[in-house]
């Protein structure tokens, strides 16, 4: 959703208004990423440990004498660039594959439209008007049914299924009570791909259709339901929480770290000099 959120406010931007458009959708939309890093607590945390650290300095610098042992400890720059290392590969390596996922269920959300649509063609040439009106009405119910199916999205059987149904008629009242019955879900839609798949193939026992067209039309329904199956695999499969847990670990050690060693280790004559404040 963090995703969706910022690609849909980088389209506004680049579409229809500029740049302040992005601004505002990345701040006040829930999930915004602007509104992500100014909630996030381990943002605010490192922040202060670097302010801290400066002001610390500066009071060591004033009122400790010259010869004093100084009792804020300096990082070697290599111990923090090694846990840098680590933290980038892992984070490169995580944003890769998220964002790998992320086009790949686009391209098959994308292709599934698209098979429903050269059903759609092929059935409003080659079927009687009346059974093609059918297929296209099962077609657009298996996939309102398959979306929902989805489970934790925006996409529900109330606000979405229910009110295509009434506004489009997919389904006759018999029809409507036996996937009531199956359930919005993924079994549902199974069921109503092979309800399609049953009227093209009384299509071709009536002899309407030649074997390589009705062929080609269950081709492109099982296109279809390959392409809905792997929007499930992607939602069964999500990545590991285990990695997850571990990025976010490291950078729970690295940001505050990094925070410290940048403000502790200051260089006279290169730098951050103490004497210009924080």
């Amino acid at each position: 959703n963090r995703l969706r959120l910022h690609d849909y406010a980088l389209l506004v931007a680049s579409t229809d208004g500029g740049w302040h458009r992005w601004a505002d959708i990345s701040i006040l939309l829930k999930g915004g990423m602007l509104r992500l890093v100014v909630s996030d607590r381990v943002v605010w945390f490192t922040t202060m440990t670097y302010f801290m650290m400066r002001a610390a300095i500066i009071l060591e610098k004033n009122f400790l004498p010259p010869d004093a042992e100084p009792y804020l400890i300096r990082v070697e720059q290599s111990d923090v660039s090694a846990i840098g290392v680590l933290l980038s590969f892992f984070l490169t390596f995580f944003t890769m594959e998220a964002y790998s996922r992320y086009k790949t269920q686009w391209a098959a959300s994308c292709a599934a439209s698209t098979s429903v649509l050269d059903l759609a063609v092929m059935a409003r040439t080659s079927f009687p008007s009346d059974d093609a009106k059918r297929l296209m009405r099962t077609m657009l119910a298996a996939h309102c049914v398959g979306i929902v199916a989805l489970g934790d999205t925006a996409y529900g059987n109330a606000n979405f299924f229910d009110q295509m149904d009434k506004t489009y008629k997919l389904l006759t009242p018999s029809e409507m009570a036996r996937v009531q019955e199956i359930g919005v879900n993924r079994a549902g839609h199974w069921e109503l791909v092979a309800w399609c798949m049953e009227m093209i193939q009384v299509q071709q026992d009536n002899k309407l259709i030649d074997p390589p067209l009705a062929s080609n039309i269950k081709n492109q329904l099982l296109m279809f339901r390959r392409q809905i199956s792997l929007l499930y695999d992607f939602h069964d499969g999500p990545i590991p929480y285990v990695y997850i847990n571990f990025a976010i670990t490291i950078s729970l050690v690295y940001l505050p770290l990094f925070s410290y060693a940048v403000a502790v280790n200051v260089r006279e004559g290169g730098g951050f000099l103490i004497e210009d404040g924080l």
